[in-house]
């Protein structure tokens, strides 16, 4: 793991998980990584059907998270209240330290951006990390929380958890 992550954790710092490709596998559609010419009723009735819930949890995930002291939450960008219900049988299942009263579910990149903040200023000493497998993710919500001022957000790619 990245030293300094591995201190952030060793500390007691909140950690923020993102799901699909983090926590879990990132997989959609059976062999494909996502649906192709899906529309809002298919995708509805997929995730009504449980058949596009295909997201397995990452083992070693498990077991991290188990062994986390600090405070552990998760955002996640989910397309409606369906999928949200799905995401939250796997984390009863499989990472039950993470409260529903923890877990938001968002719709885009900004919602998620907006939730992190309000976690950070809701309480400015405590301190956090946001890990996810996004990139770009990462990238824009640190320029933001750069830009905006808020230093109690750190941010790590999932790869950082795997030195």
């Amino acid at each position: 793991m990245n030293d300094t992550l591995q201190e952030y954790m060793d500390k007691g710092y909140s950690i923020v998980w993102d799901i699909d490709g983090t926590l879990t596998e990132a997989r959609w559609a059976g062999k494909d990584l996502h649906m192709f010419n899906e529309t809002s009723y298919s995708l509805k009735k997929l995730h009504f059907d449980r058949k596009n819930l295909h997201i397995k949890p990452l083992p070693v995930m498990v077991a991290m998270v188990a062994k986390i002291k600090g405070d552990q939450y998760v955002i996640s960008n989910t397309h409606d209240s369906i999928e949200d219900r799905n995401k939250d049988v796997v984390l009863d299942e499989f990472f039950p330290k993470i409260i529903k009263e923890r877990r938001f579910y968002t719709r885009t990149r900004m919602d998620k951006i907006e939730v992190l903040q309000i976690l950070a200023e809701k309480d400015p000493e405590k301190n956090f990390v946001f890990i996810s497998d996004s990139l770009e993710e990462l990238i824009e919500a640190n320029d933001y929380f750069h830009d905006n001022g808020i230093g109690n957000v750190s941010f790590y790619h999932t790869s950082s958890l795997f030195l």
